[in-house]
């Protein structure tokens, strides 16, 4: 990292581009980096290496006090989630303590906002609960069209961004920026459902994958992406 940071922000500058495209360029490769360390924890975790015979026995995922001292429940049925965050939060907390990366502290927050962004809000759950045939009906026949996810996520989001006002009925309390947002949510958990049939991946992944995909195209709309950053 402290080779690729300088790098990159070279790299931009040569670009020409824009101090804001440049931080997210920093940030996303940190973000990026992290999700990777935390991968191969959990991944050293459920498959770890036997110890030879006369060394101390190996830790795996089942390992209680190791889970208990990483402040994960054990018997908790996400407990791989919470494990994998343990060593993601750590990899970016050590990062933002590290005095030799130049403007750590930017880079740090826009990490924290690109994390938020990524998640999956308690209200789209809610909401694919409540409409969940509506959803699979979507997905079935997205997956039966046998089309590219990521072309498609893309341009439904463009589409919403670019919806007129006029289009947005009965939005209630919420502000444009809000039901844009909402709606950016909903597809990319539609775009999540057609990786989840096609590719076999796990559900969160993919939302936040996609997510990821879309957030420099959002990133050019403040009031669209607080709207996700902050949503419940």
């Amino acid at each position: 990292m402290l080779k690729t940071l300088p790098r990159i922000q070279s790299m931009w500058t040569y670009k020409n581009k824009t101090p804001a495209d440049t931080l997210l360029a920093l940030a996303e490769f940190v973000h990026r980096k992290a999700s990777i360390y935390a991968d191969h924890g959990l991944i050293g975790l459920k498959n770890p290496i036997k110890r030879k015979e006369g060394e101390a026995p190996f830790i795996g995922i089942e390992d209680k006090e190791f889970l208990q001292a990483m402040k994960v429940n054990p018997n908790d049925p996400k407990k791989e989630d919470r494990v994998w965050e343990y060593y993601f939060n750590g990899f970016i907390e050590c990062f933002s303590q590290d005095s030799r990366v130049k403007g750590r502290q930017e880079i740090y927050d826009k990490v924290v906002e690109i994390e938020r962004f990524t998640g999956v809000p308690e209200k789209i759950f809610k909401l694919r609960k409540t409409h969940g045939r509506e959803f699979e009906k979507i997905a079935r026949r997205l997956t039966g069209q046998n089309q590219n996810p990521e072309q498609n996520l893309l341009s439904e989001v463009r589409r919403i961004i670019n919806r007129p006002r006029s289009e947005y009925h009965n939005i209630g309390i919420l502000t444009l920026a809000r039901a844009r947002a909402l709606d950016i949510c909903v597809a990319a958990s539609i775009y999540a459902d057609v990786r989840e049939r096609t590719q076999q991946k796990n559900w969160t992944d993919a939302y936040a994958e996609g997510m990821e995909l879309i957030y420099p195209e959002v990133n050019k709309h403040a009031d669209i992406n607080e709207a996700i950053v902050t949503m419940d």
